[in-house]
């Protein structure tokens, strides 16, 4: 059973390789992958573990790879409490054998879908928004946007159990 596992797992990274240097050769863009591969978008708010762990369950059930992807805006530095969170969900991510990537733009949404893209991610986990309801109607919902402007990715919201009981309380971004 366990050698029966190990030339399935092969034939299937050979069959992911190929089918990217197709993908590459023939410009699809579609997403296309042999293997899943799932992006946990991550910020340093202390939901992130929480994002991490179900981003490696999914990976780990479907013998995928994962990535914790934090996007940074040009200009934000986070106070030293927020780094030191954000740098333990990226050795929270590569304790549980996924890779960490920061990127840097003013647009999340297109970061993430940008990324997601480029490596096929078939699935990607996100936190319940921290905005308010006001803030999504002036400014829009990120996870909306993601969903519009992708295809073939399942987006998987994940609930913050705090974020329903505080209501009162200014929100930050996702």
């Amino acid at each position: 059973v366990a050698l029966r596992e190990l030339a399935l797992r092969k034939t299937a990274e050979e069959v992911d390789e190929d089918l990217t240097e197709f993908i590459e050769d023939h410009d699809v863009d579609k997403t296309w992958g042999a293997q899943e591969r799932v992006l946990v978008a991550i910020t340093a708010r202390p939901m992130g573990a929480k994002l991490i762990r179900r981003g490696y369950q999914l990976a780990r059930r479907m013998n995928g790879r994962f990535w914790a992807v934090f996007v940074r805006a040009p200009g934000l530095s986070l106070s030293a409490r927020g780094e030191a969170a954000l740098q333990e969900l990226f050795l929270l991510a590569l304790d549980l054998g996924g890779e960490v990537v920061e990127l840097s733009g003013a647009d999340p949404a297109a970061e993430l879908v940008t990324f997601a893209k480029a490596n096929q991610v078939t699935f990607m986990v996100m936190g319940q928004s921290a905005r308010s309801r006001l803030d999504e109607v002036v400014r829009g919902s990120i996870v909306n946007r993601i969903m519009r402007e992708t295809r073939n990715i399942d987006i998987v919201v994940v609930s913050d159990a705090e974020r329903s009981v505080r209501t009162d309380e200014p929100a930050g971004d996702v």
